[in-house]
This record gives structure tokens, sequence and C-alpha cells, in this order.
């Protein structure tokens, strides 16, 4: 009761019940009046006796009916009745109404340990009271075109100013680095939050130029067949690959600029394979419950965020990749994987995390603890199947400068149907390219580089790796992409659609927000296919069946199809190479059984 003036501890110590020792009646309104900074009289007990105060204070009043009344109170020892019924009465139903209304402003100081509220960030959010408040980041091919043209123009801006690079210089600090990114032993897991929290500072950063931009996210699994292609990598949006005669300066999109100084640097290799599918993403989500080895696999994973980066090539080749706006929208796709992570496994307020979440995230104040949740955070990530097709204010400027449909729509609704099961999600056929290797040793390369850390490798996280590197090189694949049949049924996922959502994606056929039809074309352990409906098989004429079945993928003449022995010699294979990498033993990154040694050199 310490925090409350006098008169208000006078009045919660009256509601609470404490009438002195017996003799001693409550304060009178005019006594109280006289007596606000009396602390030590109110707090004493047992009380002061109050009565002879009370009296004279009466008796210097006129002598109204209502000093009379005040009289005849107090020889009856009980409290005189304001003018303002306070809201602690004598009734005893209100005594306890208005003792918790007393304590309200204690919930604050009893809301976290230490007496004190969570850090916020810096500027602090305002309360977000109603879901539909909070600021929303959107695919970029689901923007409009105000949306993208008030997002370049505060980016272009901030990038003139000089602080973009400021920004980027930050993330280039040997000591950031290694809070940034997990070391090879395993041991830092602050990937995720550290980088939730510098894409937030950007974003408030750019709000200070325009208060609606926020920062969209790139889902390059919707370019999983043609990376190259990408809308997203075109004049319309990024610009392509930099200029070789110009230091590789973008020079298209809404960010070129010539000039050496200031300009973005790209180096898109020809060679790049393809992108991993929405089905590879979700079965990363599902597999890695543990968020260690989560966070392990997203950021240095085969195809996943590592790769994206060599991919690019450029300033995101390197330790200054924040200098290319490419980098915040790679992340902030990243981010919402993390955050379809933790909802998908119902860490959302408190998850799994490895390390110590109360630790500052260097050189920010905040702490993964402070920013496990985006949306405490004041964003969330759009439902693209909410848009109304039909209202003209919301058309995505994809679709405006000439895109043929509404592929981030058509992702969720893959996304969706695909099954909550690991092994029906294996057994979903690829038509993409597998992606290249090459990205993946290089950003291996360059964590070395960084982290300054030749030795510093944790087997089994290696283990994790050498079983997500085996799993995307053995996948079911279509053999040739120059199938008639899969031209129009994949539309660039990489994945047979009309197998997963129906009516060959359309826009107006299929499941919203959910389908248990994957799971029933999808094969699993034993399933059988007894009748096929001709109407959704566009293989069978190709292929000599629908695909749907193990047995019929086996024996497919379209499908490369590997067996689970040639996957665990391939296993084996990636570990004795990374054991020669390290030079170290094999069996600290692999336990072999009897005789698998034999076959690494034939694979």
């Amino acid at each position: 009761l310490s925090v409350f003036g006098g008169k208000t501890r006078r009045l919660a110590l009256r509601g609470l019940g404490f009438r002195g020792n017996g003799k001693t009646p409550h304060r009178t309104k005019q006594s109280n009046d006289n007596d606000d900074n009396d602390d030590n009289d109110v707090l004493s007990f047992p009380f002061r006796r109050r009565t002879n105060d009370v009296k004279k204070q009466a008796t210097k009043t006129s002598g109204t009916h209502r000093d009379r009344r005040v009289m005849m109170r107090v020889r009856r020892r009980t409290p005189p009745r304001s003018p303002r019924r306070p809201c602690c009465s004598s009734s005893s139903r209100r005594l306890v109404v208005c003792a918790l209304l007393l304590l309200l402003p204690l919930q604050g100081l009893l809301a976290a340990p230490g007496g004190r509220s969570p850090r916020p960030l810096s500027p602090p959010f305002p309360e977000q009271p109603q879901q539909r408040l909070r600021e929303q980041r959107k695919e970029i091919r689901e923007v409009t075109c105000e949306e993208w043209d008030r997002f370049s123009g505060a980016v272009n801006e901030f990038r003139m100013s000089g602080k973009w690079r400021e920004f980027a210089d930050l993330h280039t600090d040997p000591d950031v680095w290694r809070v940034a990114h997990s070391d090879g032993a395993g041991l830092q897991a602050a990937f995720l939050p550290w980088h939730r929290v510098y894409l937030r500072r950007m974003e408030r950063e750019l709000q200070k130029i325009d208060p609606g931009v926020t920062i969209p996210y790139w889902n390059w699994a919707l370019d999983s067949e043609d990376p190259l292609g990408s809308p997203v990598l075109s004049d319309d949006f990024f610009g392509s690959t930099g200029d070789p005669e110009n230091s590789y300066c973008v020079v298209d999109g809404s960010f070129g600029d010539a000039s050496n100084e200031t300009c973005v640097q790209r180096g898109i290799a020809r060679d790049s394979g393809g992108f991993l599918t929405l089905a590879d993403l979700k079965e990363v989500l599902m597999r890695n419950e543990d968020y260690g080895r989560f966070v392990n696999t997203l950021e240095n994973g085969l195809g996943l965020h590592g790769h994206l980066h060599m991919f690019l090539g450029g300033n995101m080749a390197n330790v200054n990749s924040p200098k290319d706006p490419l980098f915040y929208v790679h992340h902030s796709f990243v981010d919402m994987l993390w955050w379809r992570w933790q909802k998908m496994h119902n860490r959302m307020g408190s998850p799994a995390y490895k390390g110590n979440a109360s630790a500052p995230l260097y050189p920010f104040k905040e702490s993964a603890s402070d920013v496990f949740s985006a949306e405490e955070m004041g964003y969330t990530y759009s439902n693209p199947l909410e848009r109304d097709p039909k209202d003209n204010a919301t058309i995505p400027c994809y679709l405006e400068k000439g895109g043929e449909r509404d592929i981030v729509s058509l992702g969720e609704r893959v996304w969706t149907s695909l099954p909550d099961d690991v092994y029906r999600i294996r057994s979903v056929v690829r038509t993409a390219p597998r992606p290249n290797t090459r990205f993946f040793t290089e950003w291996q390369d360059l964590r070395t580089t960084a982290h300054e850390m030749q030795n510093a490798v944790d087997p089994e996280m290696v283990k994790f790796q050498i079983d997500q590197v085996a799993g995307v090189l053995a996948q079911q694949r279509i053999r040739s992409r120059s199938l008639s049949s899969l031209s129009s049924s994949t539309m660039g996922l990489g994945l047979p659609i009309d197998l997963i959502v129906g009516g060959g994606g359309r826009d107006d056929d299929g499941p919203r927000g959910g389908s248990d039809r994957a799971a029933d074309v999808i094969p699993g352990p034993g399933d059988e296919k007894d009748e096929e409906d001709e109407d959704e098989c566009p293989y069978k004429e190709e292929c000599g069946s629908c695909l749907r079945t193990a047995q019929e993928l086996a024996s497919s003449p379209c499908v490369d199809t590997y067996s689970e022995e040639f996957r665990e010699k391939l296993t084996v294979a990636i570990a004795a190479d990374f054991a020669y990498i390290q030079d170290e033993p094999l069996e600290q990154y692999l336990v072999l059984e009897a005789g698998a040694t034999t076959t690494t050199t034939t694979t």
C-alpha cells in the first residue's frame, strides 16, 4: 500500500476492514481533509484514537442538522455517511469489490519477475488490443502497387541517407556475427530471434519515412522450378543480376543504381538448379520439433537460408549482405517460417530455446524471450486466402503487371492441403530440379571463415545436416520437365498440384484453408487404389499410371525413385566427405553399421 497517497491508503485500509482497536471509529471526511500527509498516523496499528479530533472538528462547523447527525455517529462510534458514497461502503459485499479495485494498480508490479514488465523494443510499441490493428507482412506478389511504391520509396530514401550502410555494417561486426549466427558447435541458437529484432528495427526506421510501410517477404518456394525466372528478380521489383562490366551493380528494378559507391551488388549464378518446394519446407517444420535442430536446419540446411545467400551472390554472399534489399525480404520469409513453426508446435509464447533466453541479443537490449511472439511485437503475417478477388483495391501489383494467376493464394492452398504426416509428404513426387549443392558448401565455408572456427563442429548437429542433405538428394522426382501433362499442372511450384488440391490449381476450385485430399491421394504405407478417376489422372498416358501409390511411383518410367538402402549409402558418403573436410574420424559424425563403409566409394 506504500504506492498510494495518504488519503487513498486510508480508503484502502477502511475497505479491507481495518477499524482500529475496536474503540476508534474511522476518520471522518472532515478529519481526512486536514491529514492527507499524516502517513505514519494512518499506518500505525492499533490506530490512534481520533474521537476527540472528530469532535473538535465537528464543533467548529455550524450547528446544522448534518453536524448533529455527524456528532451522533461519533458517539455511536460508527463512520459518517459521506455526501458522495465511496466505493467502499459498510456493506460486506462492497468491501470485497473495493479491495479488488484498489489492488488493480499492483497488477503491473506482479506481472513480471523482479516487479517490472519485460523490456520492450525501442521505440516502445503501442498496445494492440485488437488483432486487426497489427501490421501485416505480405508476400511480394501479394502487395498492391501502392504498397510496393511506398516500400521501395522508403528504402531508397533510407539508402541515400547513409543510415542504410550503418545497418549493414552492424551485421559485419565479428562479435555481432557470432551472436546472430550459429557456430560450428551448435551452441548458439539466437539466429532467429536476433534477426527478428534486426528486421523489426529496420521496419521502424522505414516507418519513420512512411508510417504505412511494412517489410514484405519472398516465398522463394513459389519459384522452385525456375529460380532465374522469378518475378521477384525482374525489373518490376528487385531487379536481376548485376552488370559484370560495372562491379556487378544492379541497374534494373526499383533499386537500380549504377554508382559503385551506393549500388547493390548481385551476381546470380546461371547454374542455379532449383529451389526447395512447399512440401520440402513443410517437412522441415514438421520433422524438427526440437528448437535447436529446427534453427540449425533452417539456417544451414541444403536449399534453405544459406543457400539463398550464395545463390544471389554479390553482397548477399558476404557478411555485408544487408546492403541488398533482398536480405530483408529473404529474412522476413525465414521469420515467417519460424512463426509457422511456433504455431505448428504450440510454442508461440514460450518455445523451447537452446541457451539463455534472457540474455541480451548483442548489440540490442532485447533478449530472445522478448521477441518470441511476433504478435506481441505488433505485427503478423497475412493469409492470402482472405483477400477478396473482387476487391479492386487489393489487386496484387504482380497481377496488374501481367502475372497470369494469384500464385500466392495458390501456394497457400497447396500448403494447407499437404498432409500433416512426414511419410506422406516425402512420397509427394517433385518436379523441380534439385538445389545446386555448390551453394550449400559455399555457405559452410562462409560460416567457417566468419566464425574463425576450423574444428569447432558438433557431431550431433552435423548428423542433422547430413540427414537433411541426403533426404533432399534422394527425393522422388519427375525425370523430365518437358512432359506436356506437367507443364500446366505444376504452375511452377515443383509439385503435382492437381493431386494435392484438385482442379489443376484453378482459383475457383479446391479447398480453402485446408483439405484431406492430399492425404487421400498421396500414398502412405500399404495404401492401394482400386479405382482411378481418369479425369484426375493427366500422367497416365505418358507415365503409365497416375503416380498415386508407392508402387506406381516406383514402376513409372517418368520418376527417379531411390530406395531406402541408397539413401543410407548416400548418408555415409556425405558423412565421409564431412569427416575429410574437418580432418576427423568418420565415426564422430555417423554411427555406421557393419559393412556400410564398403559402399562409400561406389556411392
